[in-house]
């Protein structure tokens, strides 16, 4: 708790940095290198270059705008030549313009937009060792906002600001569900649901707190660590599979029913678990460290490989839905019965979340499509868990936490005759 709270208070706090930082040397014996990409908000967005050209003074700095006419037609023609994409650049910063360095340059656009930022040189490298040679350069990009926003890229704007507020969020329900957990054991009650919502719990948490650690980190040097962030997405696909797995197995009856599966439905959670935790791994991580980092952002389900994974994802949701309906069918008890109706309806809709959110993310622009797809994401996470977190209370009132060990005779437990508000005696 202490952790969070400082690295917290940490984000609340920094505020020496004046905008994203570029900075650094570069030589590279190619003649176009793409160093960056940033997206500016429609008001209040400037830039401040310094660059020496000393070395290379052949080289440039183009800036490209994310319109087709500029930066797609680079994507259109990845193999073009050097003195082609000069043709496509929105505005060139060399030797011969000197009243553009370092003076803060207001970008005036009519809505928020990516900016690509490129050293090239076409010409010749002037007796240096390499074709680009930047002793020094430093470029700060500003965007409009608090004084969080005004210094991370318009499509993650809110971001920081929203994993703050649902860690804090989804510590609360650890802590609810610890001392649902303690409660349960006490009476004698069936645990074992509450004990694997809570590693999901954690894992959600500490992917917060990795993501957090990015933007810690992010506004006290003025640029991020890719590494980190991509760390903590990974953690979160961790906790999701572990959520799935919850799913299916309370689908099953699993603590609730003594029609709970066999050993093949059980070995098949288990696979189902594997599997979608090594391919969500696998098929978000690939294209994040190899190409994606020189395009806009893109939710990774939504690429081909992952339409593939999200044909196998809503395979899970229809499997969901026929486990809790064989299930509900086996039931003899009405009150079984109204909870895996309860139950398999409630969250087959978390499962179809996810082709909204991909659908969200394909149609929505690019300067607002990471945060709206992140901030979705986060608040539909937090309903579903706060449901499991009230459905499976550890309270006498609560007729779902007594019909886990209805039928569990071995253990001597059963409501008493006079109702659900009667105390389970043994």
């Amino acid at each position: 708790m202490m952790k969070l709270a400082l690295l917290t208070t940490t984000l609340l706090l920094v505020s020496v940095i004046s905008g994203e930082i570029l900075s650094g040397q570069l030589q590279t014996n190619d003649n176009w290198y793409l160093l960056d990409k940033f997206c500016l908000t429609e008001e209040d967005s400037t830039f401040i270059v310094n660059v020496d050209f000393s070395k290379t003074p052949n080289a440039s700095l183009l800036l490209y705008s994310d319109l087709s006419t500029n930066w797609g037609t680079i994507e259109s023609y990845p193999y073009s030549s050097c003195y082609t994409r000069l043709r496509s650049v929105s505005t060139t910063i060399n030797i011969n313009t000197p009243e553009l360095m370092g003076k803060s340059l207001d970008v005036g656009q009519k809505r928020d937009r990516w900016w690509y930022l490129v050293f090239a040189n076409c010409g010749s490298n002037d007796g240096s060792d390499f074709i680009i040679d930047i002793p020094s350069y430093s470029i700060i990009m500003k965007n409009g906002g608090d004084s969080f926003n005004s210094i991370i890229s318009a499509d993650q704007q809110n971001i920081p600001h929203a994993q703050i507020f649902f860690i804090i969020f989804f510590f609360i329900l650890l802590v609810v569900t610890m001392i649902n957990i303690v409660f349960l054991v006490q009476r004698n009650l069936e645990s074992k649901v509450m004990k694997l919502f809570s590693v999901v719990l954690l894992f959600k948490i500490l992917a917060l707190f990795v993501c957090l650690t990015y933007w810690a980190y992010f506004f006290h040097q003025g640029y991020g660590m890719d590494a980190i962030n991509l760390a903590g997405n990974t953690i979160d696909l961790v906790s999701r599979s572990f959520f799935i797995l919850l799913l299916l197995l309370v689908a099953q009856g699993w603590t609730i029913s003594p029609y709970y599966g066999g050993m093949g439905t059980k070995v098949i959670a288990a696979g189902v678990f594997f599997v979608i935790l090594i391919l969500s791994i696998c098929i978000y991580l690939i294209p994040n460290v190899t190409t994606m980092p020189t395009r806009m952002y893109i939710f990774f389900y939504d690429t081909i490989p992952g339409y593939a994974l999200m044909a196998f994802f809503l395979a899970i949701m229809i499997y969901f839905m026929v486990l809790s309906r064989s299930t509900y069918i086996k039931q003899v008890d009405h009150i079984k019965k109204k909870f895996f109706l309860f139950f398999g309806v409630t969250f087959t809709f978390w499962f179809l979340m996810l082709p909204i959110s991909v659908a969200l993310s394909h149609f929505l622009e690019t300067w607002v499509r990471q945060k709206t797809v992140v901030i979705f994401n986060l608040c539909v996470d937090s309903i579903f868990f706060l449901i499991i977190t009230v459905l499976f209370r550890a309270s006498k009132t609560n007729p779902y936490v007594h019909i886990l060990n209805l039928d569990q005779q071995e253990k001597g437990v059963r409501l008493d005759d006079k109702g659900y508000q009667g105390e389970a005696s043994a």
